[in-house]
């Protein structure tokens, strides 16, 4: 009902009384003004608040830069990410493991895969190659070695004899596909099974 047809059905009682009707009407507009007036004040102390945060952000950002540029502070974020990507485990993603399992399957070769325990970063990929190689029903062996004879600066060394040749161009292709980096070594005993040999690997220095 708007305001217009409420006057005009209570017309009667409002001349009636008129000051119970004009105390009303102020105690309603009283009302009114004040939750207008909280509501006004929130939305201002909330934005004061947003407003305070982003200073505190923008200081917070410009102390851990020091005052550097933006090509600067580039600069460090790039070495932070550097530093953490280091630290963190080798893994292979989702779609190289699909692609190996696409390669590699029904193959049914033998394959050894040694993992060198002085390598912590190497750990998850060794396992990672260990199920991709079961699933796809080759005849896997593992073992893990101290030696530090071997060090692959991709840290995945493909070792190979003549006997196993065959084996050998299956698990390049499959790692070629999946792209994924390795280096090639021969064995020295000729009739071995293909090996992998798993290492953290050579980080060039800057």
């Amino acid at each position: 009902m708007d305001i217009s047809s409420w006057l005009t059905k209570n017309w009667n009682v409002i001349v009636q009384n008129p000051i119970t009707f004009i105390v009303w009407g102020l105690i309603i507009a009283g009302f009114a003004y004040g939750a207008a007036r909280l509501q006004f004040s929130n939305e201002i102390s909330a934005l004061k608040e947003r407003i305070s945060l982003r200073d505190d952000r923008i200081a917070d950002y410009e102390r851990k830069l020091e005052g550097a540029s933006p090509d600067e502070a580039a600069s460090r974020i790039a070495v932070l990410e550097g530093r953490i990507a280091e630290l963190e485990p080798r893994a292979l993603t989702s779609d190289q493991l699909k692609i190996l399992g696409k390669e590699l399957r029904n193959e049914m070769h033998e394959i050894r895969i040694v993992h060198n325990l002085g390598s912590i970063k190497s750990s998850l990929i060794y396992n990672q190659l260990l199920s991709a190689f079961d699933k796809a029903d080759w005849d896997v062996t593992y073992n893990t070695t101290l030696d530090e004879g071997e060090n692959p600066p991709s840290g995945i060394a493909i070792i190979s004899s003549e006997a196993s040749n065959n084996a050998k161009e299956i698990v390049l292709r499959a790692f070629d596909a999946a792209k994924l980096d390795y280096d090639t070594l021969d064995s020295d005993h000729p009739n071995s099974p293909l090996m992998l040999l798993l290492i953290d690997p050579i980080v060039p220095k800057p």
